[in-house]
């Protein structure tokens, strides 16, 4: 078993695409498009308005905030709620008080389907 540290692993700043006070850290790649990751925001942190190369689930593992897809609806976010962006996907997440973000990338059309 290995066990990780998800606060202290070796993290670089996301500044593309207008975001503030985001780092990502990657735990695994799956693959060609692929991988799984940990973004932390910060208060007042945010993830500029983006596509999404591959589908993405977003999972959020620690505090609340918002998130919007190209429909631009706006959805308040916390832990438990997960997120399914399509590849090419126009969206952004955004907090006032921090939040800790697992994301699942993955070429797989099947992301987020409910079985």
């Amino acid at each position: 078993m290995l066990k990780l540290d998800l606060a202290n692993l070796t993290s670089e700043t996301i500044d593309r695409f207008r975001s503030q006070a985001a780092t990502y850290a990657r735990i695994a790649d799956m693959g060609p498009g692929g991988a799984v990751a940990v973004i932390h925001l910060g208060p007042q942190g945010r993830l500029g308005l983006h596509p999404a190369r591959v589908p993405q689930l977003m999972v959020v593992a620690a505090g609340f905030g918002y998130a919007r897809g190209e429909d631009e609806a706006v959805q308040r976010i916390g832990l438990g709620d997960a997120v399914v962006w399509a590849r090419g996907e126009e969206h952004e997440t955004w907090t006032d008080g921090g939040m800790v973000l697992l994301i699942i990338e993955t070429v797989d059309p099947d992301l987020g389907a409910v079985h």
